[in-house]
């Protein structure tokens, strides 16, 4: 991102009617989960692998696509296409 430029910031409401299916809960789990193994990372992904450091747009994309893939989606005529900026960082507002 450029100097100076302000992070994206994405809101999710918490759908209380059934957690199970709650984008806040989820994130509140995976966030409490990984906090150990996060140090400093600001980046919400981060790698499984023992480093565990913030992964690329090009490893999202490859987890997106090995995803699609076994959901039974034909990757050659669907493709993921997740755009970032290079230094993506998420700010993740839990309501």
């Amino acid at each position: 991102s450029k100097p100076g430029s302000k992070p994206t910031v994405v809101k999710f409401v918490a759908y209380p009617d059934n957690p199970n299916i709650c984008v806040v809960t989820t994130l509140k789990a995976y966030l409490d989960r990984t906090s150990s193994l996060r140090g400093g990372a600001q980046q919400l992904f981060i790698s499984h692998s023992k480093s565990f450091k913030p992964v690329s747009r090009d490893t999202i994309s490859i987890w997106v696509k090995t995803v699609m893939q076994k959901s039974g989606i034909d990757v050659n005529l669907f493709k993921p296409q997740i755009e970032f900026q290079s230094n993506f960082n998420l700010q993740v507002s839990l309501i």
